[in-house]
């Protein structure tokens, strides 16, 4: 073999991508003057460990190239001990970690064998006591960790489901507010129950849509706040690393850790550009993750919420239901019944015990308004004479 230039390889899981991980790379990098990481099948590390690792394979080789301390990154064999990296790259050296026992025996059988393979090296250990994957990731039980999947699929759930409940209940008390203001309004200056109708249907529409598209401009503009934000944040990263780290550390600091482990939790969450960058934007400026806003889907489901909501006010009118006077009170009756339901609806995904206070209070609310309306409208009837 030719040692002109000599070539390194190495062989590991790599999950979740830490110091130790990186002072072994680099002391195997230092032997030679190409790299050569062979990184385990997600399968094969299930059948070495009994688990599945933290990261699936592509995750974790992404983070590899990440680093940049590998010249060459490949998945590792499906069938264990193949060894078809060592016949395809004819590696110089083979670079060991400390705990890497039951693979230098099967490298030293597959040499007796008549497989050609170059000096075996093991490296020291670099605080094997805190970078460790197996504590850094330390193992759950399993009853455990199924009672903490079941309880994080239902609180997901909750979550998924009342993705929307802000624009529900925003666009529907709007909505209901606002039409049986036009609908107390009008009463209150004497208005025919048609123009009642006419008024009520194109508020609704207009004032719908205004608010749906409201809601979708904001959130496009809120998107693009935390654009900007998130590319400041990876320029950083990227130029200006030291800063960004203090920015880890003045989180940590705020969360009262601990001195003596500062160092280590920061470097946890800078092992990688990603983390490091969503970590930040998470807990310093409360930033979402990319992708989460929906716009399109906020506004239309705010546009819905006002127009079902507010439709049902002027029903009476539209269906001519009794006389003007039983008109207003059906009216009166269904404007209390839908407000009080959407502001009970909030508790089915927060808390149950609020349903009757959350209900109230948007029934009060809805109240005051409709009252405000009302003696606005037969204010000006009586002051101005105002009469149709």
């Amino acid at each position: 073999m030719s040692h002109t230039s000599r070539t390194v390889m190495v062989f590991g899981v790599f999950d979740g991508f830490h110091k130790g991980h990186q002072v072994f790379l680099e002391q195997a990098r230092a032997l030679g003057d190409k790299l050569i990481i062979v990184v385990t099948q997600d399968t094969t590390v299930r059948e070495l460990k009994n688990k599945w690792p933290q990261e699936p394979l592509d995750v974790r080789m992404q983070a590899l190239r990440e680093s940049g301390l590998g010249d060459i990154i490949i998945a590792g064999d499906i069938v264990r001990y193949s060894w078809s990296a060592l016949r395809a790259y004819s590696p110089d050296i083979i670079a060991l970690g400390y705990d890497q026992a039951s693979l230098k025996t099967a490298l030293e059988e597959y040499r007796q064998g008549g497989g050609e393979i170059g000096t075996i090296t093991v490296l020291e250990a670099y605080e094997p006591h805190i970078y460790k994957s197996s504590l850094l990731y330390a193992d759950t039980p399993a009853e455990l960790q199924e009672k903490f999947a079941e309880r994080q699929t239902e609180k997901q759930g909750r979550v998924d489901r009342g993705e929307y409940l802000a624009d529900f209940v925003y666009g529907a008390n709007d909505g209901i507010i606002t039409t049986f203001a036009v609908v107390t309004g009008a009463v209150g200056a004497s208005i025919a129950p048609g123009v009642i109708v006419i008024l009520g249907i194109a508020n609704l529409f207009a004032d719908g849509f205004s608010m749906g598209a409201s809601s979708f401009l904001s959130t496009i503009s809120e998107r693009n706040l935390h654009a900007s934000i998130r590319q400041e944040q990876e320029y950083d990263i990227e130029y200006h690393p030291d800063i960004a780290r203090e920015e880890v550390r003045s989180i940590l600091k705020k969360w009262n850790v601990p001195r003596e482990i500062l160092e280590k939790l920061t470097s946890v969450f800078t092992r990688k550009k990603t983390i490091w960058r969503d970590f930040i934007m998470k807990h310093e400026f409360d930033v979402p993750e990319e992708g989460n806003d929906k716009p399109f889907q906020h506004g239309l489901a705010t546009f819905t919420a006002f127009v079902i909501a507010g439709f049902l006010p002027i029903l009476p009118y539209i269906l001519h239901i009794g006389n003007e006077h039983q008109r207003f009170i059906i009216s009166i009756i269904m404007t209390c019944i839908t407000l009080f339901g959407v502001g009970a609806s909030q508790s089915l995904l927060t808390n149950k015990k609020w349903w009757l206070k959350s209900g109230g209070n948007m029934l009060l609310v809805g109240g005051i308004a409709a009252c405000i309306s009302y003696g606005v409208g037969f204010l000006v009837k009586t002051v101005f004479g105002i009469a149709l």
